[in-house]
């Protein structure tokens, strides 16, 4: 055994391991805060089972789709408070200055992509 490509052979039977991982042949990762709802699959790394997120997976992804990475998932109503510059119901739409003024899509929160024809900060400019 290679000691998992996670250490080092010392003898016959022992491998010392890297940090961040342990057991006999170093195949185990460590999380040191734990996964309470998956699985460590690399040093500080939880691989959450589906319904549950956040850096330990204790967080419920009750919220609609997680709040896509933009925002906070409230678990006692199942609801998302989104960062700046993200609509709700779950934090997937970015919000532009007059919805880009109809003649644009939004791209990112305060940035639009303006249709043919059309300039200024939210699109409002025929050009």
């Amino acid at each position: 055994n290679d000691c998992s490509r996670h250490g080092i052979r010392t003898n016959e039977l022992k491998c010392s391991c890297n940090d961040g991982w342990q057991g006999e042949d170093c195949s185990q990762a460590i999380c040191s805060h734990g996964c309470q709802h998956g699985n460590c699959t690399r040093p500080e790394k939880c691989e959450c089972e589906t319904g549950f997120s956040g850096f330990t997976c204790s967080e419920s992804s009750s919220c609609p789709s997680g709040c896509n990475g933009n925002g906070h998932c409230r678990q006692e109503t199942g609801t998302c408070e989104c960062a700046s510059g993200w609509s709700v119901p779950d934090c997937k739409e970015p919000i532009c200055l007059n919805n880009c003024s109809k003649h644009g899509v939004c791209l990112r929160p305060g940035v639009c992509g303006c249709n043919e024809g059309w300039t200024g900060r939210s699109c409002e400019v025929p050009d």
